[in-house]
């Protein structure tokens, strides 16, 4: 759909559909009632600024935030698109890690060929190691803590978090100061075979003892709503 068309959708309250990978951002918008007035998010591994992003409604509604990925090509394609948000090249670890002096990442890249019809495309793959090397190229990325991009973003105003960081997720998710920061929900990224194994798991015993409920699960994704 046309990007206008949407935005007229969603002014006048038509719009049906969504850019979560898996529908999250209906929850999520049910849960902040973004047309209600502006609010503030804070989206880690945010990827893109509309596929698959669970930010992207609330921005279009009037919402900003600050978005953080560790691909620095991620982050120029949302300070080309993404007005009024903040975007931050950063790979996101915990406090331990950053007290331990871990300043700095290698973001693994593919290598990229351009072919004739100008797209980007991997050369063929191999199942030598020594040439598996050549396909990819490591970039160094700084690395922040979770508090920390709260802290220096008006933290405490932030309605909404999501998480999406590949495999650090459980541990982004249980590195942030609950006991400052407040969001309404919180969007995590977490594997489980069903429910009962989700309601057990770290994060969702984590967000209970600091007063969050598992509300509803998407995908692979499990959405927290805090307990006013």
């Amino acid at each position: 759909m046309n990007p206008f068309k949407i935005l007229s959708a969603i002014s006048s309250g038509s719009f049906k559909g969504h850019f979560g990978q898996y529908g999250e951002d209906v929850i999520v918008r049910k849960l902040v009632k973004p047309n209600r007035g502006p609010g503030r998010y804070l989206d880690l591994g945010a990827f893109h600024p509309f596929r698959f992003s669970n930010t992207a409604y609330l921005w279009m509604c009037g919402w900003q935030g600050v978005n953080v990925d560790a691909n620095a090509n991620s982050i120029r394609l949302f300070d080309r698109v993404r007005r009024g948000d903040k975007n931050i090249c950063a790979a996101v670890v915990s406090e331990a890690e950053i007290a331990s002096g871990l300043t700095e990442v290698n973001l693994m890249l593919p290598q990229v060929t351009k072919t004739r019809d100008g797209i980007s495309a991997l050369g063929s793959i191999s199942s030598d190691r020594a040439e598996l090397k050549e396909l990819v190229r490591a970039v160094p990325v700084p690395t922040l803590s979770v508090n920390r991009i709260l802290a220096e973003n008006s933290g405490e105003d932030i309605r909404y978090i999501n998480i999406d960081i590949e495999g650090y997720d459980e541990k982004i998710a249980c590195d942030i100061d609950l006991a400052r920061f407040r969001p309404e929900v919180i969007s995590v990224e977490e594997y489980g075979p069903n429910l009962t194994a989700l309601a057990n798991s770290v994060v969702c015993q984590h967000l209970q003892a600091h007063d969050y409920q598992l509300f509803a699960r998407a995908g692979y994704t499990s959405i927290y709503v805090r307990e006013d």
